[in-house]
């Protein structure tokens, strides 16, 4: 009762879900070429993008009232703890109602890191399989410093800055025309980055009945 929060769901864009595919495409055969100089077999680039989990979202923003502890320090970890005994319960609850939580190694009680570190882009991320419509979703939960550091702070900007130097660098290593799924990937990535999306005009009521 002592908690403010946010609760927001979205099933993720047809726009970004390709960048993100694609982007496990390349991010993988570079990694296996740097590993092994050779380009992975194909069996294993699909089980590789079996990992794509996240179409459909949920998160979680939770806010400690400065009326409880003025203290900000206090505040963050109070906030923290919360975060936690969400993330401990939320599979219980969730199971009773038709899903089922992704493994995680055997740790039963959450006390692992959150997503990112320092002052970068944290959150915590629960994969729940729904075995009613047999589908993936993730849980994110966050408070709000996190939340704000994530979509308006410094860590948005940085991230994206940081991958485009990633991305650079794999097109360097990969020898054009050796791979024809890292090049298809590259460059369908390339090209829907340079997308103006303010001028896509999409009529969401016939994509969805088409």
């Amino acid at each position: 009762p002592l908690l403010a929060f946010t609760f927001k769901g979205r099933i993720k864009s047809l726009i970004r879900a390709e960048e993100k595919f694609n982007g496990y495409i390349v991010e993988y055969i570079y990694d296996y070429y740097e590993k092994h100089h050779t380009y992975p077999p194909v069996p294993d680039l699909r089980e590789k993008l079996s990992c794509f989990r996240d179409i459909i979202a949920y998160r979680l923003v939770i806010s400690l009232p400065k009326c409880h502890i003025r203290d900000d320090k206090l505040r963050e970890e109070e906030e923290i703890k919360y975060l936690y005994r969400i993330a401990n319960v939320l599979p219980g609850f969730l199971e009773e109602r038709g899903f089922t939580a992704e493994s995680a190694k055997g740790v039963l009680e959450s006390t692992s890191p959150f997503n990112g570190s320092g002052g970068s882009y944290q959150s915590l991320h629960i994969t729940f399989y729904d075995n009613c419509s047999r589908s993936y979703m993730e849980v994110q939960l966050r408070t709000k410093k996190m939340d704000d550091i994530a979509e308006i702070g410094a860590a948005n900007h940085q991230a994206y800055e940081k991958e485009q130097e990633r991305v650079r660098a794999r097109r360097e290593a990969i020898p054009e025309g050796e791979c024809i799924y890292f090049d298809e990937a590259y460059e369908r990535c390339r090209r829907l980055q340079e997308l103006e999306l303010s001028g896509v005009d999409v009529d969401m009521f016939t994509a969805a009945s088409n």
